[in-house]
């Protein structure tokens, strides 16, 4: 059982993260209605919050991703770009590695 009608349930993972994107993004075409769904991303992916530990250390790339989705945030930026992320390969999550790419803006 879920809950008891009256009260709420904690709930995480994909099966809510797919619903509370889809309204961020809605959320975002409404205020930025000329932007396509790649510069849409890259506003939520580039003001997204730093996950960290209690000891405030912060969570490596490959458990967080881009990080914690800040809506207001990404309301309200003002620089895009049509690819919302770079790859950078395959990387161990074990290891540490260090990598170096170009990226030109305009």
């Amino acid at each position: 059982a879920m809950g008891k009608g009256n009260k709420g349930v904690k709930m995480s993972g994909t099966s809510m993260a797919g619903p509370h994107m889809a309204g961020v993004m809605a959320l975002l075409k409404q205020a930025h209605p000329y932007l396509l769904p790649s510069e849409l991303k890259s506003l939520v992916m580039g003001h997204a919050l730093e996950i960290k530990d209690a000891k405030q250390a912060v969570y490596p790339l490959s458990r967080q991703g881009a990080g914690r989705v800040q809506t207001l945030e990404a309301v309200q930026g003002v620089l895009v770009s049509k690819t919302a992320a770079i790859s950078l390969g395959e990387v161990s999550v074990d290891k540490q590695k260090m990598m170096m790419s170009s990226l030109s803006l305009t």
